[in-house]
Parts: C-alpha cells; structure tokens; sequence
C-alpha cells in the first residue's frame, strides 16, 4: 500500500516540530545542516526524521520554506480530526433510516482514490460486491487494492495447503473478481491447519485512503448483503481508520498473514 509521505516527521511529537520550525525560521538549520546538527538542535526529533529533514532540504527546498512544511505538520496534529459515525443495517429495517450494508459498501469503495483495504470477509458471488472496486482500478491506475481474506480448509478437507490455497486463488479470479487488474490478496495460514484447533480470519472491516472506515458483522455474501439480520459502522475518523490499517501492516509484516499470488 502507499504510504503516507514523511511518516518519521510526521511520527514527531507537537514540540518536537516547533522547535524544528523555530530552527529552520532562525537560520539555525541551514540548507546543508547535517542530522547531528539538527538533533542537536531540536532534541525531541528522531534520526530517522532528521534524515527525512535532510533529504528535503538536499532537494533544493529553502529552510524558511522547509519552516511552512514542518509548522503544517504541526498543526495537522493539534487539529482534532473530523469524526462522522452512521449506523448501516442489513435485513428488515424495524426503525427506518438506516442505510443498507451493500449500498454504503458500494458508495465507500466508489470513494476510492489511494488505496482500499478489505479485512477478513467471507466472499461469496463477489462480481457484482466487487463490481465498483473493480471499476475504480481502471479509472485509477495507481489505486492500490489490499484483500485480507478468509482462506479456510473445510471439516474433514485433508487436501494440501498448496492444492487449497492454488483452488482458491482460481476460484477467485474466475467467480469472485471482476476486473482485468487484480488486487493484493492475503490470508491467515492457521486457517488452514490440518489437524488441531484452526484459527479464522473473522474481523470485517473496509478502510479507504486512510480516512473512511467500515467495521460490521456482514459478510461480502448474497445472504449477508440482503437477508441476515447484520449492524456495521461507517467511519469517517482518520485516527481509527490509519489505526486499523497499521495493525493489518504489522501483521503482515510480522508474518502472520501471508500473500497469496494471483497469476493470470
């Protein structure tokens, strides 16, 4: 997925980029200011975020402009993040004004412009769930599309995992997904463990370009979408929506979800 441009500035405490700024303003910082020096200086800030200041300014960026840069990071930071909260609903709607789950599903992936992150859904008839996301891909080509999904071995199903995960990936690309370009796919290995208690990739959660989350019971299936009685909360809230993406990130990077390729 891409990444947010300078996470270790960005990572800085409120202080720590004030007195950047005051650095940078007063001349203290110059164009060619070593990381040492900067540290010095501003003692709150990382060697990775000193770096990242380095680099910058080696591109030719003035100080007093490199100024504006780390005060607008600043006051990214002590702004609160706008937070919108909105019930979806699937199955009889008893109390009316609530938003069906496939229609907000639909009008979230539409949003899309950086990246999508889809979290541990069951996916059945997944063409027309899909359908939007797909077509985005091709509006967008740099959109990155990220599917953690549930990968899961059958009761009695002693097939190999390689013979599993190879079928799914088929049945994926012929039945569930309906574009040319085809998305990031991973999934949970103790799910498909042979013999002993398997773990499943049970959370479902959507998280588009950071900003907008969706996190609710209902699976990416007919039966979900349209008939089971399911609740989920559509999110507009930065702060729960990057939270959610970098715990799928360690994850990932930890080894505990694993990439399944999708050949043509």
């Amino acid at each position: 997925m891409t990444a947010e441009p300078l996470p270790a500035l960005r990572a800085l405490s409120a202080r720590a980029l004030s007195d950047l700024a005051r650095g940078l303003k007063s001349d203290h910082i110059a164009a060619d200011a070593s990381s040492f020096l900067i540290r010095h200086i501003a003692p709150g800030v990382s060697e990775t975020a000193a770096i990242e200041l380095c680099s910058l300014l080696a591109t030719g960026l003035a100080p007093e402009h490199a100024a504006l840069l780390v005060g607008a990071i600043a006051a990214e930071r002590l702004s609160p993040a706008r937070s919108v909260l909105e019930l979806v609903t699937s199955g009889p709607d008893a109390v009316g004004g609530t938003r069906d789950t496939g229609v907000a599903l639909r009008e979230l992936f539409a949003s899309a412009e950086r990246r999508v992150l889809v979290v541990g859904f069951a996916v059945h008839q997944g063409r027309e769930i899909f359908a939007v996301l797909a077509q985005r891909m091709r509006q967008l080509p740099d959109l990155m599309i990220r599917l953690c999904l549930d990968v899961r071995r059958a009761p009695g199903d002693m097939t190999r995992r390689d013979a599993l995960l190879r079928r799914f990936a088929e049945r994926f690309m012929r039945q569930e997904w309906p574009g040319p370009r085809m998305p990031e796919l991973f999934y949970d290995p103790r799910s498909l463990a042979g013999y002993g208690p398997r773990a499943s990739l049970h959370a479902k959660c959507v998280v588009v370009d950071g900003v907008k989350a969706f996190i609710g019971s209902a699976n990416l299936t007919e039966a979900a979408q349209l008939r089971n009685i399911e609740i989920g909360l559509m999110l507009t809230d930065n702060l729960i929506a990057n939270a959610v993406e970098r715990h799928v990130e360690a994850l990932i990077m930890a080894g505990h979800l694993k990439a399944l390729p999708l050949d043509h």
